[in-house]
């Protein structure tokens, strides 16, 4: 092919890619440093506190690290990136809207720290006394894992904590919720009810079956065995044992094992949004 031609097509090609913005693929831990700025000793204090926080509130912040805007954001300035990442993402609670994201680009010297959708004004003022009085000032010490891990604190402390409690106090005052939770416990023991109402009447109808071998009753156990673990991508099989503590003899009944259903947690957020609340910081 004449060169021309080709040197024509990639002339029209790289318009279309400079619109493109790239999202980085978070890790599941919710620390994705893929500017290298984080020791590993911090990274892994970092994802203990926000692995903390979600168990104990059910809060996720995500904290990535950039090397530059001109690589990731292109024509986008970084608060509507952060808001596009965010979304992209899916941080935190799709209803409480109470994920945030810790954005910051090494060689800009840019930060951003961006709150979901259910935060509200005073939160937003929050995180700008927590990012100009905490975050910056190590920042410009180049101390980046100690503005970070502090600016965490500060988020959980102040933001992140007490949204939780409220909604918390909201739904204890809530008869309603409560009726609700009353009726779910009650179908949860009917059906447990159930099973093992369903266990005690096979358990007995077995105990009066007699043996195909020797024809004494009382003597067969089943036992559920899998031969082939299922996947994503295909059944399993397994079987059920009838054995004869009498006589020795077993029976075999084939079964088919269901296929693994993707885990809801594989993707390490929840799907939340944000509307494009925070703060910035550039040291």
């Amino acid at each position: 092919m004449p060169r021309f031609p080709i040197l024509l097509f990639v002339a029209l090609l790289l318009p279309g890619l400079a619109m493109a913005q790239v999202f980085p693929t978070p890790n599941a831990s919710g620390v994705t440093d893929t500017a290298n700025m984080i020791p590993a000793d911090a990274e892994a204090r970092i994802i203990d506190r926000l692995a903390t926080l979600e168990t104990e509130k059910g809060v996720e912040i995500g904290v990535v690290t950039l090397s530059s805007v001109k690589f990731y954001a292109n024509d986008m300035t970084i608060p509507d990136y952060a808001t596009a990442l965010f979304n992209d993402w899916g941080i935190g609670d799709p209803e409480k809207g109470d994920g945030i994201l810790f954005i910051i680009f090494r060689d800009d010297h840019e930060l951003r720290i961006e709150l979901g959708k259910g935060y509200a004004a005073a939160d937003q003022n929050e995180l700008t006394n927590i990012v100009g009085g905490t975050i910056m000032p190590a920042f410009m010490d180049n101390n980046f894992a100690g503005g970070i891990e502090s600016g965490i604190d500060e988020m959980i402390t102040r933001i992140a904590a007490p949204v939780v409690s409220d909604v918390v106090g909201a739904t204890n005052t809530d008869t309603g919720s409560k009726s609700g939770l009353y009726w779910f416990l009650g179908v949860i023991g009917g059906v447990a009810g159930l099973i093992f109402g369903g266990a005690k009447w096979r358990a007995a109808k077995l105990a009066k079956t007699p043996c195909p071998a020797c024809s004494k009753t009382g003597t067969l156990s089943e036992t559920s065995v899998t031969l082939i673990e299922s996947t994503l991508d295909r059944d399993g099989k397994g079987e059920t044992r009838t054995s004869c503590s009498a006589c020795g003899h077993v029976t075999a009944k084939p079964s088919t094992l269901p296929r693994k259903t993707p885990d809801a947690k594989a993707a390490p957020f929840k799907g939340g949004q944000s509307k494009g609340d925070g703060a910035s910081g550039k040291w």
